[in-house]
Parts: structure tokens; sequence; C-alpha cells
């Protein structure tokens, strides 16, 4: 069974021969261990050689350091993303009289390249999925319509207006629904993938950023409407979010959504926990905490907590064993490693063949 089979018959809950690995493989001394390979010489040929050695079976991306950003962003920390040198509102007054004027989706609708968006994500699936061929699935990827205003528009300013003035606050999040559910469109329209991950910061390791019912009122019917048409078509649809979602656990389901990612243990979201908790409501992605054990765990370490996550998380299917986010830079190519060994030698024991 190759990787590509394992993970679409393990998203429809079908019997495989083991636990399937999800991942964000972004560990270049590791991809030079495993591949004999010199990174810097071709990072992305590089990259899709370690997944297909490593028996990586999904990913949102073969993604490789950022090198050239566009004008008026900056590569962050990691060097695999970009963020804003500065927001396009510079203070709460700035934001309120952007919020009226903000398009809705319609007028959005008239302006967007739909055809350029369509030949964009096919142009970027023949790249990705054709650089691991069936040995790996590559799902889609999209921004979500909560976290995007932080970046764009400022954090002090766009939570400021959630408490002052909720609804230019909504308008924004409408505003990016809208862009969102163009994106959505394309993306049923391309074909090219059963499966896209849907990716809104909405949670710190405590909990929600803003409360629950504030989130229902100005959020949730709005992230409803960017999804739908992916929802409509029959996508996988699996949301991301860091930190403690659990307060909205059930609407994020009841909106669609099948999977849920990264599962950070740190901010109680342990998969094992999830499962005693929620069952079945999710299939789970991730969970390996990338904050403690993968950057500073010894190898066995590693090891011992992805048999813990397997056997608390695997029995009965619907668990793809994977990091709580990027396996980075920061991560010892031994430790990068040894947790993907061990995910598919001890996922035997779970295969349902």
């Amino acid at each position: 069974m190759n990787g590509r089979e394992r993970a679409l018959k393990a998203l429809n809950r079908e019997p495989v021969d083991r636990v399937p690995v999800y991942s964000h493989f972004r560990t270049p001394k590791a991809i030079e261990v495993v591949t004999g390979m010199d990174f810097d010489a071709d990072p992305f040929a590089a990259t899709a050689a370690a997944y297909v050695k490593l028996g990586i079976d999904m990913t949102k991306e073969i993604c490789i350091p950022i090198t050239d950003p566009p004008d008026g962003y900056v590569v962050n920390a990691t060097g695999y993303g970009i963020a804003r040198i500065k927001p396009e509102t510079s203070n709460f007054d700035e934001f309120i009289e952007a919020a009226r004027k903000f398009p809705d989706y319609d007028e959005l609708k008239r302006d967007f390249d739909f055809d350029g968006k369509v030949r964009e994500i096919r142009e970027f699936f023949d790249r990705q999925q054709g650089a691991v061929g069936d040995s790996t699935l590559v799902t889609g990827q999209m921004p979500g319509c909560f976290d995007s205003n932080f970046e764009r528009f400022g954090y002090e300013s766009f939570m400021t207006a959630i408490l002052l003035d909720p609804p230019a606050a909504e308008a924004a999040i409408r505003y990016h629904s809208c862009l969102r559910r163009l994106h959505a469109e394309a993306f049923v329209e391309a074909g090219c993938s059963d499966a896209i991950m849907y990716c809104d910061d909405i949670a710190g390791l405590n909990g929600l950023l803003i409360p629950a019912g504030t989130m229902r009122s100005i959020w949730l019917p709005h992230m409803k409407f960017a999804v739908e048409p992916l929802m409509e078509a029959g996508k996988f649809v699996i949301y991301h979010s860091d930190g403690n979602i659990r307060d909205l656990y059930h609407d994020i389901a009841d909106a669609g959504f099948k999977g849920q990612h990264p599962l950070e243990p740190k901010s109680d979201m342990d998969v094992v926990d999830l499962k005693i908790d929620y069952g079945d409501l999710f299939i789970y992605f991730g969970g390996l905490c990338q904050v403690t054990v993968l950057p500073f765990g010894t190898v066995d370490e590693v090891r011992a907590e992805v048999r813990r996550l397997l056997d608390g998380a695997a029995p009965g299917g619907g668990y793809f064993v994977g990091s709580s986010g990027m396996c980075g830079p920061d991560v010892p190519a031994d430790n990068a490693i040894a947790w993907i060994e061990e995910a598919k030698e001890y996922g035997k024991k779970f295969g349902t063949l």
C-alpha cells in the first residue's frame, strides 16, 4: 500500500496496514542525512526526496525556506514563512475607517481572477504531487478569516475593535471570509485533491483568544460561509488552529470539518485525552509535542512518546500520527528521523487489514 492510498483510505476510515504519518517535515540536516543530498543546492528536490524515503503519507505542502519575500514583507524567524513589515492600518481609528469600506462578496467576485486562481492551484499540485508521486498525499491549504486580521490590520487594532466596535471587527472577518470562499470555489474547480486544510488560529495555550459566545456571533457564520463550497463538494476539510479550541470543538465539527490539527499537548489538546473526551468527532492529525519532546528530548524519549500516542489514539482508527506543528530546523536530525521510523514500525500494530 503506497502512502497516498494509505492516507485516502484512512481519511475514509477504511482499513489500512498501519497508522498513517502526517508531517510538515522541514529539518534540513535530517533531510540531508536521509537523502544524501545537499539541501542548499536544491531544497525542494531534497525535501521531496526525503518525504519519499521517510514514507510520509500525507502533508499540506513540501515547503522550503523563503529567500525572496514579496515587497512589504520579511522572512520570519523560522525561515519558512513571511511577515508583513507593517499592517495596512496603523491604529484603531484607521482600522474603523477601513472597516466601513470593505467590499462585499459580489464586489470581490467581480474583480477576482478565478481562472488565474484555478491555474495557480493546478500548477501548485502539478509540482508538489508530481515530486512525490504516490508516496505522499498533498492536501490543499487556505488561510482563515479570523487570524488574517492580525497580520493585515494589526493585532492591537483588531482585538480592540472586538471589544469596542464589534460590528467593525465582524466586517473585517466577513471581508476575509468572502476572499476565502472565492479561494474555496477555485479549489473545487481545480479538482486536484480530495482534502484541504483550513488554517485559522483562534486560540492560545489557555483557550480561545476571545470568548466562545463572541466567536459564535461574529466569526462562526462567516467561517461557515468561507468553507461552504468545500463542504458541498464533499471535500475532506481539516481545521487547523494552534492552542486550546475545546470550547468550539462541537461548533467546528457541526460546520462540517472532518479533521483537526495540530493537537498541542501543552495547551490541553493531548490527542489521547481528546479521543477519550470526544471519541470520533474528528480524525486527529499531529500530537507529538514540538515544544519539548521533539527539540529537547532524547531519541528514546521521542520514540516512547510516539508509542504512547499510538497506544492511546490509534485503536479504532481516526488518527494520523505527526508533530504538533512544523518539524523544523530546531529539531535535531536524529529526533526528526526517529519519530517517523517509530511511527511507521509501531503503527503496524494498529493496522486493520
